[in-house]
């Protein structure tokens, strides 16, 4: 049975010589030759790629996929998938906070529970004070507006069958979460508890957190939408009774109208109200603008293949 290995690596250029060491030895004790190596160079700003350059593969097949541009982690992976040959696909980040000898263990799961996927979940999130509450936040957030449940601390790390593979490439997104698309695609998934490494800061800033929790939720749930109806239809009714009761209190009861600050307040909290409304549906139209316009999800600048102790180039 071939394995096929896909690594998304990003500034990742000091681990990787111990990275692929690791990764090759593992591959051969579980299948031989019958393995092949893809890695996913996401435009590194530190040179990745020439560090792989000069590396070397004596045992099954590595393959070097070098993005023209930055595209995400996301997008990476359906790229390397996408050259994924074997029957079963290894997943798994480049910076070796997860260790790549987990193939085994996540290999035997797939078979004992005999299913499709089987993905990592940390126990409990790593890093710094700000990564592990932002992460839960993400989570959580995510989990009350989507429609789908991402498993909390999700990793990268993953082992699919082919068919499974198959499956989420025929998702056209360009606006997606990989976590979300790996969950609604279906299949019998099963988790595994897995013990990450901190090695370095995250590379995700709060912007891009924040971009991605926004971005998942609105690609995957209409929940946002129906929370402007309601809230929308629930300033008209608090509005219309207002107006009743200020009615009959000038004709009936003849006293001038006062509350020039609660005015002021009504308007500010209306239109703040207009304003997320109108900026959720902005951003819904955003993502149908980026479907629509049907561009790649990512350019490569350049492949090439490691074999036999030195790197022939292939340009494609």
């Amino acid at each position: 049975m071939k394995l096929s290995c896909v690594i998304t690596v990003y500034k990742a250029k000091n681990v990787i010589p111990e990275l692929h060491n690791i990764l090759v030895e593992t591959c051969f004790n579980l299948c031989s030759q019958e393995f092949e190596i893809i890695y996913v160079v996401d435009a590194c700003p530190d040179n990745s790629a020439e560090v792989l350059r000069t590396m070397s593969c004596d045992v099954g097949y590595c393959r070097v996929i070098n993005l023209a541009r930055n595209v995400g982690q996301s997008k990476a992976i359906m790229t390397g998938l996408e050259y994924a040959t074997g029957d079963l696909v290894w997943l798994m980040d480049g910076d070796l906070e997860e260790d790549p000898r987990w193939i085994g263990v996540f290999w035997d799961r797939l078979k004992n529970l005999d299913c499709d996927v089987v993905y990592g979940v940390q126990k409990m999130r790593k890093g710094d004070v700000f990564e592990r509450i932002s992460g839960a936040m993400f989570y959580s957030i995510i989990n009350i507006l989507s429609n789908q449940k991402i498993p909390r601390n999700l990793v990268t790390s993953r082992i699919m069958k082919k068919m499974y593979v198959d499956a989420i490439l025929k998702h056209k997104e360009r606006v997606f979460n990989f976590a979300g698309l790996a969950l609604i695609t279906g299949f019998n998934q099963q988790e595994i508890v897995v013990e990450k490494r901190f090695l370095n800061k995250s590379s995700y800033s709060i912007r891009k957190k924040l971009v991605d929790s926004i971005s998942t939720i609105l690609t995957t749930s209409t929940v946002p939408l129906l929370g402007v109806f309601v809230v929308s239809g629930a300033m008209f009714v608090f509005g219309a009774i207002l107006a009743a009761l200020n009615i009959i209190e000038w004709y009936l009861i003849k006293s001038p109208i006062y509350g020039w600050g609660s005015l002021i307040a009504s308007i500010w909290f209306v239109g703040g109200c207009l304003g997320l409304g109108v900026s959720a549906l902005a951003w819904y139209v955003h993502v149908i603008f980026i479907e629509t316009k049907n561009r790649p999800r990512s350019i490569v600048a350049e492949e090439f293949v490691l074999r036999s102790g030195r790197s022939s180039g292939v340009r494609e």
